[in-house]
């Protein structure tokens, strides 16, 4: 019997966890190291068609040209003046007129009642689509 206590392992156990400790740091070591693997295309026609590949990935894809679509002046939004630079002021003068129940019914009139230049006036025409009060309904669904 020994003299030592029972919580020390045996030898058997003792090589044992040497063994276990020394796979497991291997397999450790050998997943940590980076791997190189080459690959050698024999046919340089593959080559090719992989070249061609990857050119029509890394393309730059076709810009899309945004076109704004015309719109009811009656219901700018924030967002729409803003994009055709209109100041804040006119959106406000406007949005006082059509709380009064008017409505603008020409470029004339949107002028009159927002008061933007000329200039802003032939530049948000385009996008700006008039109609006469009788098309326009008066609760939109």
């Amino acid at each position: 019997m020994s003299l030592l206590p029972e919580i020390f392992f045996n030898r058997r156990q003792r090589i044992e966890t040497i063994v276990l400790c020394a796979v497991f740091l291997s397999l450790l070591i050998v997943r940590i190291l980076p791997r190189r693997e080459y690959y050698i295309l024999e046919n340089t026609v593959d080559l090719e068609q992989y070249r061609v590949e990857i050119g029509r990935i890394t393309a730059p894809s076709p810009s899309f040209d945004y076109t704004q679509q015309p719109f009811n002046p009656n219901f700018i939004s924030d967002y729409r003046a803003y994009v055709l630079n209109m100041p804040s002021e006119a959106l406000d003068r406007l949005n006082q007129f059509r709380k009064n129940g008017n409505w603008v019914n020409s470029p004339e009139q949107f002028q009159e009642v927002t008061q933007i230049s000329d200039q802003l006036l032939k530049k948000s025409n385009r996008c700006l689509n008039f109609h006469n009060g009788s098309t326009i309904l008066q609760n939109p669904i």
